[in-house]
């Protein structure tokens, strides 16, 4: 179930920056490299998303990968963390 969860996460947080951009699913997959139907079951959480595709979406968006796989009620309420100390 978990899982599922976060692919749904995944799709809506894609759906969102592509309708921000104004942009069809199929332009979208056109841009990728890929069939629209493939896109299409990604934004739907129905298929689990390669890195790569990832990684090009969030570079064309201009944003991290934490903004395309977690919720946007998440990033908001997340600080910057210190990085741990180590006692070398």
């Amino acid at each position: 179930m978990k899982n599922q969860s976060i692919y749904f996460t995944i799709g809506k947080n894609l759906a969102s920056l592509r309708k921000s951009k104004k942009l069809k699913q199929r332009e979208l997959a056109e841009l990728l490299g890929i069939e629209r139907s493939n896109y299409a079951y990604y934004e739907s959480g129905g298929h689990k998303i390669p890195l790569d595709i990832l990684v090009k979406l969030a570079d064309y968006y201009g944003v991290s990968l934490d903004e395309i796989v977690k919720t946007n009620k998440n990033l908001k309420q997340r600080e910057p963390q210190p990085p741990p100390h180590t006692n070398s």
